[in-house]
């Protein structure tokens, strides 16, 4: 599957006890691994399905399912996409996740999502009393809660807007895991992400393969 691409799309929307959005994950791959899967299709694509229910949670409002079905050969006189994660793509996402208000690192503390990116005992203490990111962090967003959500976006620090291409993948795709997912609107940003990346012409490549790693991994409980 690290392989495909991926479009995930609202399909549907069913108004009957409460309203569920319909969403399908549809996973195109190359039409020899379509051929090869033939017998076990319709398996994996139940076992997506199920790990992608862990992210969204069966009572929240959403109905996900994955379908697997031939990559489509692109228009004639189409580029294919290098995969790179471009300025103007990446400030369209953290501009919106920060006017979401994403909680960004979901069911983990910051130092245990960051700690997963970057090296925070070797990134210095914007804070005199303490010696490293990691002791500082701890004192101002977890301790004491005093630090904004979104100043790991632009912070100097850290440096998402301009950092580099496999930083920003890292950090997407681990806002992706279902490892630190805790909220309703997670399959929502799912697709926005992906909607974003592929409005880019960045759907492909290197960013693919690890984006489908991160939404269809199994999740793994944080406590």
């Amino acid at each position: 599957m690290s392989q495909a691409d991926i479009e995930i799309d609202e399909v549907g929307y069913d108004n009957w006890d409460g309203s569920t959005e319909l969403w399908t994950v549809f996973l195109r791959v190359p039409v020899s691994v379509f051929v090869s899967i033939e017998d076990i299709r319709d398996e994996i694509a139940g076992i997506i399905s199920k790990n992608l229910e862990l992210v969204t949670g069966k009572d929240n409002g959403y109905w996900v399912s994955a379908e697997i079905s031939p990559m489509r050969a692109p228009p004639p006189g189409r580029r294919l996409s290098d995969g790179m994660i471009r300025e103007r793509t990446r400030a369209a996402i953290l501009d919106e996740m920060c006017a979401r208000e994403t909680v960004w690192h979901g069911a983990l503390d910051e130092i245990a999502f960051l700690s997963r990116i970057f090296d925070l005992i070797s990134l210095p203490s914007h804070d005199s009393r303490f010696q490293n990111a990691e002791q500082d962090i701890w004192q101002h967003c977890i301790n004491n809660f005093d630090w904004p959500q979104d100043g790991v976006y632009s912070g100097p620090r850290f440096r998402l807007y301009a950092a580099e291409q496999d930083i920003i993948l890292k950090f997407i795709c681990e806002v992706l895991h279902p490892i630190g997912t805790n909220h309703y609107g997670h399959f929502t940003l799912c697709g926005m992400l992906f909607d974003r990346i592929e409005e880019s012409g960045a759907g492909s490549g290197s960013w693919r393969a690890s984006a489908t790693r991160c939404v269809c991994a199994p999740s793994v409980s944080t406590t």
